[in-house]
């Protein structure tokens, strides 16, 4: 996760996505593509992006008009995974917080937890493989030994 904020309920997603890109400004210049559900779609969502930040390219990921029932999007699977993900940590299942700035402690709290974890299991993995490699049977290879480590917000660079 590199950024969130938590605002109130009454603000619609594609205005607190304006608030959040609004406060990334200089953060993170090597973001170039920004994912999006078709609830971000529109001129006054694309006119306030390209008035904050002009070299962010949009994708704007729709659902098709032939679809029936349920089908998976691309790239909305990742977003979806993530937040069940952290949906795990019990303090965020429900809105237990009165105030905004405790409940996004809780969050990057829950993140920090996650990315601890996912580095945790690449390195166990890694540790594996290259002891495998090592010991005579694998030919000396690091070929698959790399590190991966994922965000979870869907800004590409």
């Amino acid at each position: 996760m590199l950024h969130v904020i938590v605002h109130p309920a009454d603000i619609q997603d594609r205005d607190g996505g304006i608030l959040l890109l609004a406060t990334l400004f200089g953060m993170y210049p090597f973001l170039r593509k920004l994912f999006a559900d078709g609830g971000y779609q529109g001129p006054e969502f694309q006119k306030a992006l390209t008035k904050i930040l002009p070299h962010l390219e949009t994708q704007i990921i729709k659902r098709s008009d032939r679809a029936k029932g349920f089908e998976v999007l691309p790239r909305r699977w990742v977003i979806e995974r993530t937040i069940a993900w952290l949906n795990r940590c019990r303090r965020l299942a429900k809105d237990w917080e009165n105030l905004n700035r405790k409940a996004l402690a809780f969050l990057r709290l829950a993140s920090i937890r996650l990315m601890l974890r996912k580095l945790c299991m690449a390195c166990t993995r890694f540790r594996r493989h290259r002891v495998r490699c090592f010991n005579g049977t694998g030919g000396g290879s690091w070929s698959d030994g790399s590190l991966h480590a994922s965000s979870s917000l869907r800004l590409c660079g």
